[in-house]
């Protein structure tokens, strides 16, 4: 992480998160035996994903472009969404032909559990209109709406987050040309006279360094809640 962004991160916060998805083990026993479930399965998460970053891509904002960059952007997002879409629409009627094929075992297997003489009526009332064409599709479009729904309200919730941080980015660099600073590494900076400073705490208003050949001496460049550098101490001693 730079020290020119790393105020920003301990001020603002990450705005990234991950999530994790569980396939069960009846899918991935199956799996184990076709290659081709493997595939398809990575092909449809990823068109997934590739649906809710769309929606976040075209929401939030891109104080860092021009309205040109912005737009190309915007459509570059757009484009992968109905791409998507297309996608995971014509897979949803490739699964539905071929669970439906009499002449070969459906791509996803009914579990031992799903068999269970206590399900069995259910199931085989509920598979059908299941695996239908049109009800396929339905469910499928539903789940693309709510992902893309969901990328959308995130995307326009880090709008604010993003201006602040590219404010913060460009006060920053203005700040270290004030000053004399040079980030050289990701934890290490230097000044004007060529001392050189390596980041020893990162606490919550400031960072804390250490001076390169002065024992027991610290310099400490403070930060406000959005991040932007107010004062630099340059050398002093240890507190």
């Amino acid at each position: 992480m730079s020290i020119l962004h790393a105020a920003t991160r301990i001020a603002l916060g990450a705005t990234i998160a991950g999530a994790g998805l569980s396939l069960g083990r009846d899918l991935y026993k199956g799996g184990k035996k076709d290659i081709g479930s493997i595939i398809l399965i990575a092909v449809v998460l990823s068109i997934l994903y590739g649906i809710y970053k769309s929606g976040v891509w075209i929401a939030q904002n891109y104080p860092d472009l021009s309205r040109r960059g912005t737009f190309i952007a915007r459509t570059f997002a757009l484009i992968l969404g109905v791409f998507c879409y297309g996608s995971l629409l014509g897979i949803s009627a490739f699964i539905y032909s071929n669970v439906n094929n009499l002449e070969r075992p459906p791509l996803f297997p009914i579990s031992e559990f799903t068999s269970h003489p206590l399900f069995e009526p259910f199931m085989a009332e509920f598979l059908p209109r299941l695996f239908a064409i049109d009800t396929t599709i339905g469910i499928i479009f539903i789940l693309q709406t709510g992902l893309l729904a969901v990328g959308l309200l995130i995307g326009l919730s880090r709008r604010n987050t993003r201006q602040l941080a590219y404010d913060a980015e460009i006060h920053n660099r203005k700040f270290f040309r004030q000053h004399g600073l040079e980030a050289i590494q990701d934890d290490r900076l230097r000044d004007s006279h060529n001392i050189g400073y390596s980041l020893e705490n990162t606490l919550t208003n400031e960072l804390e360094f250490k001076v390169a050949g002065h024992r027991g001496k610290r310099a400490y460049l403070k930060f406000d809640q959005y991040g932007k550098y107010t004062s630099w101490s340059g050398v002093v001693t240890q507190r």
